[in-house]
């Protein structure tokens, strides 16, 4: 999955890196239950994009298990909230099912 992370105002290069470095430390909750998930995988490429205005966003990928965090939105929304006085919004720029997934689905139709 690709997300978009926008800050709430311009940052310097070393502030997003050290947000992204905040990012992938971060553990989400299992909302199939109360105990904490494991870490996700974080790719170690990331861009930052000029938007305009001096502000730019951090774009970073990942892959987690869909079934302890529910949706892509869902962890979106789970990344916001631990880092609600930095980032203003993340969007869900890209995803991809896991191969497994996608063919059970084939074959269960």
């Amino acid at each position: 999955m690709v997300l978009e992370i926008k800050t709430w105002e311009p940052r310097s290069s070393e502030d997003l890196e050290e947000l992204r470095k905040r990012i992938v430390s971060m553990s989400i909750v299992d909302t199939s239950s109360t105990r904490e998930a494991t870490p996700l995988e974080w790719s170690d490429n990331y861009r930052l994009c000029e938007l305009g205005y001096s502000i730019r966003s951090l774009v970073v990928s990942c892959s987690f298990n869909e079934a302890a965090v529910g949706s892509c939105e869902a962890l979106a929304d789970q990344l916001v909230g631990g880092l609600e006085e930095d980032v203003q919004s993340i969007d869900v720029c890209c995803q991809r099912q896991s191969q497994k997934r996608t063919n059970a689905k084939a074959d269960a139709a």
